[in-house]
C-alpha cells in the first residue's frame, strides 16, 4: 500500500471532521489553495485555533479576489 496516495484523502478527513466553528478562524492561515501543507500543519493550527480562541477572535480575511473554499 502506497501512503502517499492517501495523503490527500486523509487531509480531507481530518478538515472534515474539525469541529465547525474552527473553519472559519483557520480559512485565514491557509494557503491559496485553501488547503495547508500538511495534516500535520493542519493539526498544529487547529490545535492553536481551540486552546487560544483570544487570540483568533478578529479573524484576518483573505485577500480580495480569493473565494470560499468548495462546499464552504
Amino acid at each position: 500500500m502506497d501512503e502517499v496516495q492517501f495523503r490527500p484523502m486523509l487531509y480531507h478527513i481530518v478538515w472534515v471532521g474539525l469541529k465547525a466553528d474552527l473553519l472559519p478562524k483557520l480559512n485565514p492561515f491557509t494557503q491559496a489553495n485553501w488547503k495547508f501543507n500538511s495534516i500535520e500543519e493542519l493539526s498544529v493550527q487547529a490545535a492553536d485555533v481551540e486552546t487560544k480562541p483570544e487570540k483568533y477572535d478578529k479573524q484576518q480575511p483573505k485577500p480580495q479576489g480569493e473565494s470560499s473554499p468548495p462546499g464552504g
